[in-house]
């Protein structure tokens, strides 16, 4: 029995030995790819979105916006790489997009679209009224693959009117000899700041800008020589304006009066203004005028007049005609052709002016005349209007013009109508139930004319 054993063993054994190389191949293998996918390239993540805009723009008087961006970040080419070299990392337009309201992206989803919607008219998210809502965003692509969060974009959703301006000072401080002040005081932020000088805010407006302005450097009003006026204000934002502020601000322009001919005497015995040398009244100030009109997109104005009595005229960048003149020439010359003067793009200027007449008497200064250059078109913005799809068949629009233009006026067309005069609040009434579009665009009193305007979509849908 022991003999006939001893051949299975030798067997075994020698299956077992047979077995060894498979083991050894085996181990190598697994090695060998370990080695292999340690230095593999990973597998790519879907790129981080990017948000960057909402329609309306922010901020707006939808609770239900589009929030829009780029499905590829910051990244405008990215290229990726593979076992044979580099390979274009093309977004595809059915990527997820997934819109959260926390900054790591782990909280309840918000709202999801896809790339293509991103990019185009937005993806739907909606707002609680009079809120601030930021957005952040990942990116899914097909394979699975989720970015990293993106970085915040916030939507201020106005349904409450803003409170209105509250005038706190003027530069320079009332009483002074300026005829350009500033009003300054504090407003919502973001929001549009109208000046009046009728109570109520009934009149014409007399200027406007933003709350950067109004809380920093200030609004500027013209006023006449020895007036008192009291201003006024109304704040807008996201089209919706404030009731007229119910504080106000005075102020009180004071400019020297011209002593009697001959000299006047003051209580030290000297005179403020002495009289010509050879005792004759002073030759009475120009009347001056600008060419174009008060605003306009001409760097080059001129400015003519009327100087009575006078040979000559001296055109000054102050109200008391002191230092160098920015332009002087004859009496012939300032009535006919004028004087052209140079000016900043995009400001407003005053010159005044003074009179001299055969003797080299100069007049006092004259009033002031003001130019507004002005070469920024408008920009249109609809601030409200109905959602992508409304089963009303009758919506009202509201746009504004962002630049803040004083004497902007609109143009609206609604579907394959003719371009005709409108103004905000816009409504539109029996609409069918298909698509329309609105279409709104701005001019100026300078002569600026918006291109392309504003655009909304919209569908009229039946109701369920």
């Amino acid at each position: 029995m022991r003999g006939m054993n001893k051949p299975r063993e030798s067997a075994n054994e020698g299956r077992a030995i047979a077995a060894r190389p498979s083991a050894r191949l085996l181990l190598l293998l697994a090695t060998a790819l370990i080695a292999a996918a340690a230095t593999a390239p990973a597998a790519s993540a879907a790129l981080t979105p990017s948000l960057s805009s909402s329609n309306p723009a922010s901020p707006g008087a939808s609770t239900t916006p589009r929030i829009r961006g780029d499905a590829d970040g910051i990244i405008t080419s990215g290229v990726g790489t593979s076992a044979f070299g580099p390979i274009a990392m093309a977004i595809e337009p059915d990527n997820l997009i997934t819109l959260y309201t926390d900054n790591k992206c782990t909280g309840p989803v918000a709202a999801e679209g896809t790339a293509a919607e991103l990019e185009g008219v937005g993806i739907l998210v909606t707002v609680p009224p009079d809120s601030e809502t930021t957005f952040h965003a990942t990116q899914t692509d097909e394979g699975g693959g989720v970015s990293t969060c993106s970085s915040g974009f916030t939507y201020q959703q106005v349904s409450t009117p803003p409170d209105p301006p509250v005038f706190s000072a003027t530069d320079p401080a009332s009483p002074a000899n300026q005829n350009l002040p500033r009003l300054i005081g504090t407003v919502a932020a973001k929001s549009i700041v109208t000046i009046f000088d009728t109570p109520g805010c009934s009149g014409n407006q007399v200027a406007s800008g933003t709350a950067v302005d109004f809380s920093g450097g200030g609004i500027q009003v013209q006023v006449a020589d020895n007036s008192t006026t009291t201003f006024y204000g109304v704040a807008t934002l996201a089209g919706i304006s404030s009731a007229c502020s119910s504080s106000s601000i005075s102020y009180q322009e004071v400019t020297p009066a011209e002593p009697p001919p001959g000299g006047g005497g003051n209580p030290g015995g000297g005179t403020t203004n002495p009289p010509p040398s050879n005792g004759k009244a002073k030759p009475a100030p120009p009347r001056l005028r600008t060419v174009p009109g008060g605003v306009g997109r001409d760097l080059t104005p001129t400015l003519t007049g009327v100087a009575p009595g006078a040979v000559s005229v001296r055109i000054f960048d102050n109200p008391t005609c002191q230092g160098p003149a920015l332009a002087k020439g004859s009496v012939a010359q300032f009535s006919a052709a004028g004087f052209e003067l140079e000016i900043v793009p995009n400001t407003t200027v005053a010159f005044w002016g003074a009179s001299v007449d055969s003797d080299g008497d100069q007049s006092l200064c004259s009033d002031p005349v003001v130019y507004t250059h002005d070469s920024i078109a408008p920009k249109t913005r609809i601030t409200v209007g109905p959602a992508f799809k409304t089963v009303k068949k009758t919506v009202v629009f509201r746009f504004a013009d962002l630049t803040g233009g004083l004497d902007t006026k609109f143009l609206c067309k609604v579907d394959k109508k003719k371009w005709k005069a409108c103004k905000a609040p816009l409504k539109l009434k029996h609409l069918g139930h298909r698509r329309h579009t609105l279409r709104v665009k701005a001019y100026d009193g300078a002569g600026n004319r918006e291109t392309k305007g504003a655009k909304r979509k919209f569908q009229v849908v039946k109701a369920f």
